[in-house]
């Protein structure tokens, strides 16, 4: 879980944040913009982290989820034209690639939703889910 927290950070959920430590079923946060010395931490639940849609938005940003990306490899479409109106607009330099714009982030969070409803837990669910990119 702790990637996945700084995984969406990254993507700009508590930008402000950075991950500190686990305090049994809370997570710590410390703020970039206080000294070290001085820097007090901010507690959240876990769960409500988990709650969050703007955890798991933040957390797809920042693993490229609804980009533009080939199925095949994995890797993000490139512009090639000026107009996104224009057909060649998306096309890359591999012919083969089968271009598609991957899941939302709702879908993971009902993913994960599903996983915890079937016993599993979250350490499980985002180290598989954190193996892939898309």
């Amino acid at each position: 879980m702790k990637e996945a927290i700084e995984k969406a950070i990254e993507g700009g959920w508590n930008k402000d944040w950075y991950f500190s430590h686990f305090n049994g079923d809370e997570v710590a946060f410390g703020d970039v913009n206080k000294d070290s010395e001085n820097n007090p931490c901010y507690y959240k639940d876990k769960n409500a982290i988990l709650l969050d849609p703007l955890f798991w938005q933040s957390l797809g940003k920042a693993l490229g989820w609804g980009r533009l990306h080939c199925d095949s490899c994995g890797e993000f479409a490139k512009p090639v034209r000026e107009k996104e109106s224009d057909p060649e607009y998306w096309r890359d330099c591999c012919s083969k690639k089968k271009l598609d714009y991957g899941k939302s982030f709702v879908a993971h969070w009902h993913r994960f939703i599903d996983h915890i409803a079937q016993g599993g837990d979250c350490e499980s669910f985002f180290k598989e889910l954190l193996k892939h990119k898309n």
